[in-house]
C-alpha cells in the first residue's frame, strides 16, 4: 500500500510540474504523463506481485490460526 502511495504521489507531481503543450488540455496531458510513468516503473505488476503476497500470508494465517491444511480446505 506504501508503495502504491508513492507511486501515485510521484505521478502526480510530475504531473502538476511539467507544462504542457498547447495543443492538449492540462488534464489529458497529466494522464497521459501518469500514464507513461505507470508503464516506465511497471508499477502494474509490482501491485500486483504485493497483492498477491498479501493474500498468501493471509491465507496462510487463517490457515493456520484454523489448524487446517491447505488441501483440507480444498
Amino acid at each position: 500500500m506504501r508503495l502504491r502511495a508513492v507511486i501515485v504521489g510521484t505521478s502526480l507531481a510530475l504531473a502538476i510540474a511539467l507544462p504542457t503543450t498547447a495543443s492538449e488540455s492540462p488534464r489529458t496531458a497529466k494522464a497521459a504523463l501518469i500514464e507513461e510513468y505507470m508503464q516506465v516503473t511497471q508499477a502494474e505488476r509490482t501491485m500486483e506481485e504485493a497483492l498477491r503476497l498479501a493474500f498468501d500470508s493471509s491465507d496462510d494465517q487463517i490457515r493456520e490460526s484454523l489448524g487446517v491444511t491447505e488441501t483440507e480446505l480444498g
